[in-house]
């Protein structure tokens, strides 16, 4: 490995830029009591990646925003909670070579009891999914996927 291979790999290792990752639910809406079916997938770029395993996350965030007038003024009122969260891990240790595209499919089953999805005038209740490759450094992700949870 020449001095610009190891540079290039540890740039990627601090920013997760080794790999492009993306999760893909079999649909956008999902009964509460139901397996959550979706695919991950990761595009390696150049360099081999060592990946410690695959998860996804999924979570649920209660956000509340308004504006309120007190004494002739606009105060802007923004407030989230995380209201579920749980972490799977859907594939174990493995070496992803360098230009591959590889793919993992798992399921997940919420509780009956989780709140669904709703939109209203001052908050909503979001459902996110996440995937990720646990590596050295920055874990390279797909980012927060909207899902619709309804009871």
């Amino acid at each position: 490995m020449g001095l610009f291979d190891k540079i290039k790999s540890a740039v990627n290792s601090v920013t997760g830029g080794a790999a492009t990752v993306k999760v893909t639910p079999s649909q956008n809406e999902f009964s509460a009591s139901e397996p959550i079916k979706f695919t991950v997938s990761s595009v390696i770029k150049d360099a081999d990646v060592n990946v410690k395993n695959v998860y996804v996350e999924i979570r649920s965030m209660e956000r509340v925003k308004f504006e309120d007038t007190k004494d002739g003024h606009k105060h802007y009122i923004n407030k989230e909670h995380e209201t579920y969260r749980q972490k799977q891990e859907i594939a174990g240790e493995q070496l992803l070579k360098g230009k591959s595209e590889n793919t993992w499919e798992a399921e997940l089953t919420l509780p009956q009891t989780v709140q669904s999805t709703y939109n209203g005038m001052y908050s909503n209740h979001v459902w996110e999914i996440y995937a990720g490759l646990d590596t050295k450094g920055n874990d390279p992700d797909s980012g927060w996927v909207v899902i619709t949870v309804k009871k």
